[in-house]
């Protein structure tokens, strides 16, 4: 539950933040705008609520959600300012206010200089036998402490909440334990941004440089689902294949959306599969699926796509394009929580970072030397542990319609049959001629070109008779 989106202050990216992290903790969601809450809605089939205060000036003042949360016995967790007292009390301490101050975050070991505020929230005379996750420091002489995360029985409260740093990973761990989940995972790197037209020379220089220091890796990409016969797509996928003898693993990245169409279902599902099918052709074989966290919260987009798939990587939402928004999120067998390796950098590290959700620490894919030289002092920067698919003996499953590819620690199966990993391609895979793919839209604009090169025919032609005609007077005015 949200007070609103408050989307000149990154409001949403909170949202889109809390519901990926859910997610990883393997729950299922359903977000709700204060303006769309009916009296009931909380009920007994949820385990827990998060109140999200995004915009204080606003607040929660939905009167039905008021009430029913004040009955609700499950797990309460409370987000930002305006902590009303019954919500303190149920905390075991009392609410303060504290105004403009910059104050310091330490947790396990690790500490990130915060953003000046003009208020915050905190709690104080906390009961015993509440858990206290990090702690909050002033600058000032006299340094007054107060506690980040609160934990009393089975109530939370967080005074704020950031995508990046040390905020981060102790939001998480508060998030985590409420909900009584207590992991420590193995980060994932991951190489997003990649694409057949992306600097393929660089991305093979990053698998290389990635298998020689012995770093477990994954990459992000989108595909084509056309044209797949076409020497850019054979030099596309070579790339790719190095990737996995490198034992680095390849998600696929859902493709853009270009709003809701009468087919738009049938033609994503085509589409999917037709990717699927393309790259396993071509010995290239998708362990899961990547896309913007928002796909999880639209009908259409979920089934047709993610739910081919039992692993998933959720990017944070950038340009959300619903087809069929209903904000009930799913959950796969895992889904991996993604956070930018320059967000981590935020914080003063003097002790390895832990993470207690599955988590892959993204970086785009260089497109300059510099750039890639940027990349590798990051990876040597951050002070983590990867997660090695292999070594770990992950196991994911893709499934789409004719297509079912498998990954068990290093080895993959191709419906059902164990694939090597070599530079030449073997049988190939058909999809069947009434699901060939055409990409959304691609009549429109097929019928579009069509009409202007037809119009642009015409034109020409009428230029040609007007320079015959133009000459032939020209010669004229010479022979009298």
């Amino acid at each position: 539950m949200y007070d609103s989106e408050n989307t000149a202050n990154d409001g949403y990216q909170k949202i889109d933040s809390l519901q990926r992290i859910l997610s990883s903790l393997n729950l299922k969601v359903k977000t709700v705008s204060q303006n769309d809450y009916y009296k009931g809605l909380l009920n007994k089939k949820y385990i827990g609520v998060i109140s999200l205060i995004n915009w204080p000036q606003v607040g929660l003042t939905n009167k039905s959600f008021l009430q029913d949360r004040q009955k609700f016995r499950g797990i309460k967790l409370h987000i930002g300012d305006n902590l009303t007292v019954s919500e303190a009390k149920e905390l075991g301490g009392s609410a303060t206010k504290i105004y403009q101050q910059q104050l310091i975050l330490n947790f396990q070991g690790n500490k990130q200089l915060l953003p000046f505020s003009e208020t915050a929230t905190v709690l104080s005379h906390l009961s015993k036998g509440t858990r206290k996750i990090g702690l909050l420091t002033s600058q000032q002489k006299n340094q007054s402490k107060y506690t980040y995360g609160v934990i009393y029985k089975k109530v939370g409260f967080l005074p704020y909440f950031k995508k990046s740093g040390v905020s981060l990973m102790a939001a998480v761990k508060t998030i985590a334990e409420l909900f009584g989940s207590k992991g420590n995972y193995r980060p994932l790197l991951a190489i997003t941004g990649v694409s057949p037209y992306s600097n393929l020379k660089v991305l093979d220089e990053i698998s290389n440089y990635c298998y020689q220091k012995n770093i477990p890796f994954s990459i992000s990409t989108v595909t084509v689902s056309e044209n797949t016969e076409m020497k850019a797509y054979r030099h596309f996928t070579k790339v790719l294949k190095k990737v996995e003898e490198r034992n680095g693993i390849i998600f696929l990245n859902t493709p853009a959306v270009g709003g809701a169409g009468t087919n738009s279902a049938a033609e994503l599902n085509e589409r999917m599969t037709a990717s699927f099918v393309a790259f396993a052709n071509h010995q290239v074989y998708p362990v899961g699926i990547s896309s913007q966290g928002y796909w999880n919260q639209d009908e259409v987009l979920r089934k047709q796509a993610l739910m081919q798939a039992d692993h998933w990587l959720l990017l944070p939402s950038e340009t959300p394009t619903f087809v069929k928004q209903d904000n009930n999120a799913n959950v796969a067998h895992q889904s991996l929580y993604a956070v930018s390796a320059s967000s981590l950098l935020t914080a003063q590290q003097k002790s390895g970072l832990k993470f207690e959700i599955p988590t892959a620490i993204t970086y785009k894919l260089p497109d300059s030397s510099k750039k890639l030289f940027d990349f590798k002092r990051l990876v040597q920067s951050l002070h983590v542990t990867w997660f090695d698919p292999v070594l770990q003996n992950w196991q994911t499953k893709v499934s789409s319609n004719t297509t079912t590819i498998e990954y068990k620690g290093g080895n993959y199966f191709l419906n059902g049959q164990r694939k090597e990993l070599s530079s030449k391609a073997s049988g190939s895979l058909r999809t069947s001629p009434q699901n060939k793919f055409r990409p959304l839209f691609t009549r429109f604009f097929s019928l579009q070109g069509n009409i202007l090169m037809l119009f642009f025919a015409i034109a020409l032609s009428i230029l040609l008779v007007f320079i015959g005609l133009g000459r032939r007077i020209y010669l004229q005015m010479f022979k009298r």
